[in-house]
């Protein structure tokens, strides 16, 4: 694991927008530091084959990179047949358990045991969102309160239910195995809610003789809960913006970043700020004002790194994105003396 240093860094993440060589050529030309490799999407083929292909530029560019296994956790995932739902307001919708009939089922049979009528559902990373109606038998009946198009194998999140699931699951023992093999640096274990999350990963390591740093994904309510427990046993955190702005009210992101860069910074551990740095340049070729200034305010808050996601694996602008977050960090590196009283 690369040191924190008084520069930032950007971490990329691989995908098929940089699978052309001249592009990540271009890419990697800027300060990216860590390259990182989401187990949620793609084969191990095709992780296999981009991993090659990052070490053959890098190495062209005489470059040292950190490159990084995300780790999928537990993330509770929506399965039907057809190809998508349209959910609209007022519509009810059934989970049922798998075979049992039912709008969908989830990766959780027996979910219905853990919510209660009011609770939140979430599907789609967010975007649809429903009340708990009633729980009959095995089925959880929920009324639509935010509409949108749900689409298969989508994420499921229920802010404040603490749900009796391993954030390091038996898939997540197999990545491992693929990144052991494979001779990557560092893991993020994704969802972690304690410190026991942490160790759990830490001891299927050592069994295997292995020390890789461990990078903790900040993105559930119990996390934040427990953080005092958690920063000591990691090598670097993430505050990973986009399911943790479903387990707490999206108006808390800008306190709850800044809470953990402090708290990082007092125990000296590197910070990586993700989720929709640049968003909007998936599709378009320039950021918004708000984007770039939500960067720079991640870098004065006291971010280590700038993780680019959606941006860089099925971005139609990839080097540009990574440009303007070379700019910014640019920016930063020229006056950090002026800036350097925002973090005191």
């Amino acid at each position: 694991m690369q040191e924190q240093t008084t520069q930032p860094g950007i971490v990329i993440t691989m995908g098929p927008s940089l699978t052309d060589e001249a592009i990540l050529r271009e890419v990697l030309s800027n300060p990216v530091t860590h390259v990182r490799f989401n187990m949620s999407h793609g084969t191990k083929e095709e992780h296999k084959d981009r991993l090659s292909l990052v070490k053959k530029v890098s190495e062209d560019l005489g470059k040292k990179l950190t490159l990084f296994v995300d780790l999928q956790g537990p993330k509770i995932r929506a399965i039907f047949d057809k190809d998508e739902i349209l959910c609209r307001i007022g519509d009810v919708i059934s989970i049922s358990a798998p075979g049992e009939g039912g709008t969908l089922s989830t990766s959780i049979p027996d979910l219905y045991t853990y919510v209660h009528p009011g609770d939140t559902i979430a599907f789609h990373d967010g975007k649809i969102l429903s009340t708990v109606r009633e729980i009959k038998d095995t089925s959880i009946y929920c009324t639509i309160t935010q509409e949108g198009t749900l689409l298969k194998n989508k994420g499921i999140n229920i802010p404040g239910v603490d749900l009796p699931i391993a954030s390091f699951t038996e898939k997540d023992k197999e990545d491992v195995l693929f990144a052991l093999e494979h001779s990557f640096d560092a893991l993020a274990l994704s969802f972690v809610r304690s410190k026991q999350d942490i160790l759990d990963l830490r001891m299927f390591l050592e069994e295997r003789s292995s020390h890789l740093p461990i990078i903790a994904k900040i993105e559930t309510r119990q996390s934040l809960m427990r953080m005092n427990e958690i920063i000591t046993e990691i090598d670097m955190l993430m505050v990973a913006r986009g399911d943790l702005g479903i387990e707490i009210p999206v108006s808390e992101i800008p306190i709850t970043q800044k809470e953990l860069c402090f708290i990082a910074k007092k125990y000296n551990v590197p910070v990586i700020v993700a989720t929709e740095i640049l968003k909007t340049m998936t599709e378009n070729p320039f950021p918004t004002r708000a984007e770039v200034s939500d960067a720079m305010n991640a870098l004065l808050d006291g971010a280590s790194y700038l993780m680019l996601s959606d941006e860089t694996t099925t971005g139609k602008h990839p080097k540009d994105a990574v440009t303007v977050l070379s700019s910014v960090i640019g920016e930063y590196n020229d006056h950090h003396a002026k800036y350097a009283r925002f973090q005191k």
